[in-house]
């Protein structure tokens, strides 16, 4: 704001006096329209030492008054103002058309996926074997990489429902149906909440369920902590033949190609609602830590979720 001090009208206007001479009428050096706080009505027969009394008290006066920068000027009072007004104090309005534009391009890029999944992704290979080797249905032999990639793929929703419960929560729509679906269809469930989500101003207020303190402990975070370590580390300890195979179920088959790229996909979007969790929890660390920890596949969000602080700080 700006500074704004108070001087009493008998600093800036010349004393009143009856006449010129000497033997006029002493001079009146205070206002009966009213003082500042500690000056006291001086009158003098405008000698200097009454004069030197009269600028000591008012001196004094507005060293007293500078501490005041907001009040309203009193009777007998001129208000100085220096500066132009500070807006600064007052809280942002948040911008509508940057959150309409994430949530367009949002949802243009679930429509592009989409459009790619069902018109554009290799489709050269019998995926429902596949997918029966993987439920255990068939006796088939699955690649290793590509069955690591689909556990993850299950894991995914857990993080995200701990990130999304309660500090994600919108005043939209839930994120339970969409959370539920992602098990089954991953980003292609997740990207129209993240299109239609508008913060919750209250999201870390309120009472927990029990669903939520399941998310919300710790031995449960370490339990996927370690899941996801021990996956992450069979994809990267593979053969070369095992990701020889892998790069050619890529190029061949729609539920790998798809699963591939959705994996990505939850990957590169998990850094935004990590630091989205720790800024509503006010965390310390919220500024840097979780944008690495997110950059790391599955491991970082779940050591993310293991180091925040269970309640907000």
């Amino acid at each position: 704001m700006a500074a704004t001090s108070f001087l009493p009208l008998q600093s800036v206007l010349p004393a009143r006096t009856g006449s010129t001479s000497p033997s006029s009428q002493p001079a009146v050096l205070s206002l009966r329209a009213g003082l500042p706080h500690g000056v006291t009505r001086v009158r003098g027969n405008g000698s200097k030492q009454g004069r030197s009394v009269a600028a000591a008290s008012i001196r004094r006066s507005c060293r007293q008054r500078k501490s005041v920068r907001s009040s309203k000027p009193g009777r007998g009072q001129l208000q100085v103002t220096r500066g132009a007004p500070d807006d600064s104090d007052e809280a942002p309005e948040p911008d509508k058309d940057v959150g309409l534009s994430t949530s367009v391009g949002v949802g243009v890029l679930w429509l592009a996926l989409s459009t790619y999944a069902f018109g554009f992704s290799p489709n050269d290979f019998p995926d429902q074997e596949l997918l029966a080797g993987l439920l255990n249905l068939e006796d088939v032999e699955v690649n290793s990489i590509f069955y690591s990639i689909f556990l993850l793929m299950g894991l995914w929703p857990v993080i995200y429902a701990s990130v999304l419960i309660p500090a994600g929560r919108s005043t939209r729509v839930p994120a339970w149906p969409f959370l539920t679906a992602s098990f089954a269809f991953g980003c292609f469930a997740l990207l129209p909440y993240f299109a239609l989500w508008e913060p919750a101003p209250d999201a870390m207020n309120r009472e927990q369920s029990f669903g939520e303190k399941l998310l919300e402990n710790r031995t449960f975070a370490l339990v996927n902590l370690f899941a996801s370590i021990g996956l992450v580390a069979g994809i990267a300890t593979s053969s070369s033949g095992e990701w020889s195979q892998y790069l050619q179920l890529f190029n061949n088959s729609r539920l790998v190609h798809m699963t591939s790229i959705d994996f990505v996909t939850l990957s590169l979007c998990a850094p935004i609602w990590l630091l989205n969790d720790a800024e509503k929890r006010r965390w310390k660390y919220a500024d840097i830590l979780p944008l690495i920890l997110g950059l790391i596949p599955c491991i970082g969000p779940c050591l993310y979720i293991l180091l925040r602080p269970r309640k907000v700080a």
